[in-house]
């Protein structure tokens, strides 16, 4: 009995890390994955990169005076976004990768979706990323001289947020975004997938070029 009391805490911890359990110990929700960890010269170079392409140049504390822009995107299990400000340029200006090296990022944004978010459809995932970020961000962009330029990759919202008759779940969130002065514009920057929820690759740097072998080798393990 002294023996099965030593390992007790150990089997808890086993259950809470792979899995949720009834009483019984069987398991009723998704295990976590058993990823090979694998970490190199090469890894170790990205992530240097990754280092410094923030501390030096990737992120500021924004500018009351310049336009804010709000990248948003979902997949099946998250949403995320990136607050960023596009230096040196005027207001109105869409950001896109020829003036990659004006974006200055201010903040990301991630969250992961609840069991009954999953099955929104992918409007309602999109719709609850633009709602979520813009109430992130609500302390900087409410009451900002310009208006917030949001991006999205979902046409179909585009469509929807310029008009108040919407029913559901997004009729909802348009009452929640009526606070704020925001223009919705199609993305034309490229998303990619981190640790299962959308960021943005906005590269300011060429050692933000070297990270991306990272990025890549952290998507290939999961």
């Amino acid at each position: 009995m002294k023996s099965a009391a030593t390992y007790e805490p150990y089997t808890e911890w086993v259950k809470q890390e792979s899995g949720r359990f009834d009483k019984n110990g069987r398991a009723i929700g998704k295990p976590r994955r058993v990823i090979k960890w694998e970490w190199g010269e090469k890894h170790q170079k990205a992530f240097d990169g990754l280092k410094r392409a923030i501390v030096e140049n990737a992120v500021f504390g924004g500018s009351e005076h310049l336009q804010y822009h709000l990248a948003t995107d979902a997949s099946k299990t998250g949403m995320g976004g990136v607050l960023f400000q596009l230096v040196g340029c005027d207001p109105g200006t869409l950001a896109s990768p020829s003036n990659r090296s004006s974006m200055r990022v201010i903040m990301f944004i991630s969250k992961r979706f609840t069991d009954a978010e999953t099955r929104y459809t992918t409007t309602e995932k999109e719709a609850l990323a633009v709602v979520r970020c813009l109430a992130e961000v609500r302390w900087l962009v409410l009451g900002a001289e310009h208006p917030t330029i949001v991006y999205t990759d979902h046409f179909a919202l585009i469509t929807l947020l310029k008009h108040d008759d919407a029913h559901g779940r997004i009729g909802k969130w348009q009452v929640k975004l009526a606070e704020y002065d925001f223009i919705s514009k199609k993305n034309h920057l490229h998303p990619v997938h981190q640790t299962h929820l959308m960021h943005w690759k906005i590269r300011i740097q060429t050692d933000v070029q070297d990270a991306r072998s990272l990025v890549s080798c952290v998507l290939m393990s999961s």
